[in-house]
């Protein structure tokens, strides 16, 4: 009983003391929850914006062009980019780092070639401004994406040229999803300039 005394007394003396710590207590577990909510939106969205990605015809033909080395572009694909029906290009590593060069004349297909690295790159530096604001964290981003960033790597050719081809036409927010980007980029003038 004496014990129970002392433990009120305590509260009563110390009730603005306990107040406090229920307050932080409380608050603490509240901006935990937000902060789980949160990172749940944020993940959504890249989830989300990823998939916008895929569905783009433009972007998906660049990224069958990071992924397969000489194919010929599916039907669906040049018919949804206004190329005429039955219409296909065939590419390999060569012609889709031709068609990234930094100085026309372009093909009709090079043209084809560069509209859709364009959509693709201005995709994801709408993504790379989003980590530099901190409204995402890059490790939220579908890891999927990341596959072509790989494949980039282990093409130097294509990887050098796309490199190049982002810096050149202003996609600054890339590195932010792929800071080995400019690594890949320096690569290539070290390995031209060993070359020459």
């Amino acid at each position: 009983m004496e014990t129970w005394k002392d433990l009120s007394k305590f509260a009563t003396e110390n009730k603005d003391l306990i107040g406090f710590i229920l307050v932080v207590v409380g608050s603490a577990i509240a901006l935990a929850r937000y902060s789980y909510d949160k990172a749940w939106e944020r993940n959504k969205f890249a989830h989300d914006y990823a998939d916008q990605i895929y569905a783009d015809p433009a972007c998906r033909l660049a990224m069958d062009m990071i992924d397969w080395n000489h194919t010929d572009t599916p039907k669906v694909v040049p018919e949804c980019l206004g190329v005429p029906a039955g219409c296909t290009i065939v590419w390999s590593d060569a012609t889709v780092a031709h068609a990234l060069r930094l100085h026309a004349p372009f093909s009709p297909e090079e043209y084809l070639i560069r509209g859709a690295f364009d959509a693709l790159l201005n995709r994801l530096d709408r993504v790379g401004f989003a980590v530099r604001l901190g409204l995402l964290i890059r490790a939220e981003f579908p890891t999927s994406l990341n596959y072509y960033f790989n494949r980039l790597e282990q093409r130097q050719l294509l990887g050098s040229a796309f490199a190049a081809y982002a810096e050149r036409y202003g996609f600054k927010h890339v590195p932010k999803l792929w800071p080995r980007l400019r690594q890949l980029r320096t690569g290539a003038n070290s390995r031209s300039a060993a070359a020459a």
